[in-house]
């Protein structure tokens, strides 16, 4: 699974998936700043599974019907983020990742929508 990680999600979740032998880049690495349309159409360009904690990509996604996945993360406090890579790649795992699936992974749970 190859992975684009949102500027505002934290370090530690990027740490953790390359850990866990993922390919990782981060928006701040490679595009810092970037409008999240840039942001999104970089994550479809390089065929990467956008991961974010910015609910405002689930509507970009939603009206792309060329949007690749996008993972949203909910996070209420910092000791979650492993829980939640953990829920994330056991999800993908089952999940068929074409593109327009909006992923969102809470502490206790995941939702999967395909959006149009």
């Amino acid at each position: 699974m190859r992975f684009l990680v949102d500027e505002n999600v934290p370090r530690s979740v990027e740490q953790e998936l390359r850990q866990r032998g993922r390919d990782v880049l981060a928006v701040r690495a490679v595009h810092p700043g970037a409008p999240d349309r840039a942001v999104l159409a970089s994550a479809r360009r390089e065929r990467r599974i956008l991961v974010t904690l910015d609910k405002d990509f689930a509507e970009l996604a939603a009206s792309d019907p060329d949007s690749p996945m996008v993972v949203l993360l909910r996070v209420r406090r910092v000791s979650d983020l492993r829980l939640l890579v953990d829920r994330l790649l056991a999800a993908l795992a089952t999940i068929d990742r074409t593109t327009g699936t909006l992923v969102t992974v809470e502490a206790h749970r995941v939702r999967v929508r395909r959006v149009p």
